[in-house]
């Protein structure tokens, strides 16, 4: 219940259709989400991170340790490299 009062932001109603539906399993928010909404203290409420690396080793750098981290919180990690050059692009 707590879950779909916080997904449903304090409407009632709407929290009440959310309770349906997952009874009638017709709706599952992802496993993040059942888990940390509506606590004090809680992880993100979404499974996949999307991160884009810019064409700098700081750049670099900063989304590997970020990876890392939210790896180590069970996120999945997908990075976009379009902005990386190839040896010997200018």
């Amino acid at each position: 219940m707590i879950v779909s009062f916080y997904l449903a932001k304090g409407n009632v109603e709407l929290a009440k259709k959310l309770i349906q539906a997952m009874v009638e399993q017709r709706y599952q928010p992802a496993t993040p989400t059942f888990l940390n909404a509506g606590r004090a203290r809680r992880g993100e409420l979404v499974s996949c991170f999307l991160l884009e690396v810019d064409d700098s080793l700081n750049s670099i750098n900063f989304i590997d340790s970020t990876a890392k981290q939210l790896s180590k919180i069970g996120g999945g990690v997908a990075i976009n490299l379009s902005k990386l050059r190839a040896r010997g692009e200018a």
